[in-house]
């Protein structure tokens, strides 16, 4: 009885060890869910839900010592003139004081700077005055629709007035032409600058740039005032001719004028004179200009003849405009002999 009850119990133990494998097997079988149905009418819903990233702990590094680096030597600032620089402008571009860049530069004439002369500037690093800071562009210019002419080489002669109100002239005055194409992306750029120092209360004068081959076609011109400084009134840098009538003949041709004349002084001197020529064609549209410099000074009681000739580049020339700027020179005061 015992051997049966032993050998029962332990196939019966068996069995179930059989039983628990077979479950144990079931439950271990892969099998696809099939997807439940969604209630008619009723939409969808998503819970989104985020799961909580733990914060990695940085491992702590020992600093490194940093090396100290040779202080660099500073490397002298210069500033090249370019056509319509004068020595003021300058220094108040680089937020400097005239006077600051008179002593770093006591051997250049204020009033006879050439065009490619180098102007030694601090070393500092002075914040240069944006166009729209107090005194930048406080003179009301008004500049006119850019006209441009094609040339034979391909390139391509821009042109603007930019006239100043009857109340207030003014100096340093500067734009920046850009032909953009058909979605108004800028495709080239240049600046400009008046050809004279100053343009008086009431006077238009013109900006030409010149844009080299090879050009796209289809490009719009566009031009935008960059800078412009107030003109005090009755400056003493700048004097009035008293004899001043020159005489304009426009070639047959139109593609040319020719303006001749005699300029003196009434008094003081010595000076320098600029003269300026604006051509015009018939309907009132700028076509060209020339600058021309006296290369001798001019000085009251020694009238100076002139002559000079301004082109066309596009249409035939109609009439001619003639400005002139002359410049004081400075006196170098004479030294007093002491005792």
């Amino acid at each position: 009885m015992e051997g049966k009850l032993g050998y029962n119990g332990c196939m019966k133990a068996r069995f179930l060890v059989l039983l628990i494998l077979a479950g144990f097997l079931a439950a271990c079988q892969v099998t696809s869910p099939v997807p439940a149905a969604p209630t008619p009418g009723l939409p969808l819903r998503f819970t989104p839900y985020h799961t909580a990233t733990g914060t990695p702990t940085p491992t702590p590094t020992d600093p490194a010592t940093p090396t100290p680096l040779p202080s660099p030597t500073p490397t002298p600032r210069t500033h090249v003139v370019r056509e319509g620089d004068d020595m003021f402008g300058i220094a108040y571009w680089y937020g400097i004081t005239l006077e600051q860049l008179k002593t770093l530069n006591p051997t250049v004439n204020p009033n006879a700077m050439g065009v490619g002369t180098v102007l030694l500037l601090p070393n500092a690093t002075p914040t240069p005055p944006t166009p729209n800071a107090p005194g930048a562009t406080t003179a009301p210019l008004v500049i006119s629709q850019p006209v441009c002419y094609p040339t034979a080489a391909g390139g391509l002669w821009c042109f603007a007035l930019v006239k100043a109100p009857a109340d207030a002239g003014a100096e340093s005055v500067s734009a920046t032409f850009r032909l953009v194409d058909i979605s108004l992306q800028t495709v080239a750029a240049q600046a400009a600058y008046l050809p004279l120092d100053v343009i008086p209360a009431g006077a238009s004068l013109p900006l030409a740039v010149h844009f080299a081959p090879p050009l796209a076609g289809g490009l719009l011109p566009v031009v935008e005032l960059a800078s412009a400084l107030p003109l005090a009134a009755d400056d003493p840098r700048y004097l009035d001719p008293v004899d001043f009538q020159p005489q304009v003949s426009v070639d047959s041709s139109g593609n040319w004028a020719e303006v001749s004349g005699t300029l003196a002084l009434a008094a003081g001197g010595p000076a320098q004179v600029r003269l300026l020529a604006v051509a015009y064609d018939s309907t009132g549209q700028l076509v060209g200009f020339r600058r021309w410099d006296d290369p001798n000074p001019l000085s009251a009681g020694s009238p100076h003849d002139f002559i000079l000739v301004v082109y066309s580049a596009g249409p035939a020339v109609h009439s001619v405009q003639v400005a002139v700027e002359i410049l004081a020179e400075p006196v170098t005061p004479t030294p007093t002999a002491t005792p």
